[in-house]
C-alpha cells in the first residue's frame, strides 16, 4: 500500500483475540489516556490518565504474552516511560515526546503528571517479577505503577 505522500506502507497481521474490551490494549477503554484534555486537570484526573496509560501497557504486554509474539513495538507509543529489554525508566521532562505532551491541557499539567511518577520512582520500589519472561516482568511492573499512582 502507498500513502498519499508516496511512502510505501507495510502491514503485518497480528493475532487479536480478546475475551473483553478490558483485555484489548487497542480498545477505547484502555486508551482514554490518549484523549487530549480540554481543561486543566486536577490531581485525581492526572492520576486517572496515568493509571489508564499503565493499564494500556499491562494489556499490551499481556496480549503479546498470550499471542506468543516474539517481539512487540514499544518505541512508537507516546509515553513518559522508556522501556528497555530488561526494565524501564522515567524519561526526563525535556525528553518527553510532543505527542505525549499534547494529551495534557498545558505544560504545567504534563509536568505535574511527570512529577507524580518521578515521586514513585524515587520513593517507592517496583518489585520486579522473578521470571525469565520479559512480558510477565513488564505486566507486573505496570500493574504496580498503576496501583502506586492511585495511592
Amino acid at each position: 500500500m502507498i500513502s498519499a505522500e508516496g511512502t510505501i506502507l507495510s502491514f503485518e497481521k497480528q493475532p487479536a483475540k480478546f475475551s473483553s474490551p478490558a483485555d484489548n490494549p487497542f480498545s477505547a477503554e484502555n486508551n482514554q489516556w490518549r484523549i487530549p484534555a480540554v481543561k486543566k486537570e486536577n490531581d485525581q484526573d492526572l492520576r486517572r490518565r496515568l493509571k489508564n496509560h499503565f493499564r494500556f501497557h499491562e494489556a499490551y504486554f499481556k496480549w503479546a504474552l498470550d499471542a506468543k509474539l516474539q517481539s512487540i513495538d514499544v518505541r512508537s507509543t507516546p509515553s513518559l516511560i522508556k522501556i528497555y529489554g530488561n526494565g524501564f525508566a522515567l524519561k526526563n521532562f525535556e525528553e518527553l515526546p510532543a505527542s505525549w505532551r499534547s494529551y495534557f491541557y498545558d505544560e504545567g499539567d504534563c509536568q505535574k503528571a511527570n512529577n507524580m511518577i518521578k515521586d514513585i520512582f524515587e520513593k517507592r520500589d517496583i518489585a520486579w517479577a522473578l521470571t525469565d519472561n520479559r512480558y510477565k516482568m513488564f505486566i507486573s511492573a505496570f500493574q504496580q505503577l498503576g496501583q502506586k499512582v492511585s495511592q
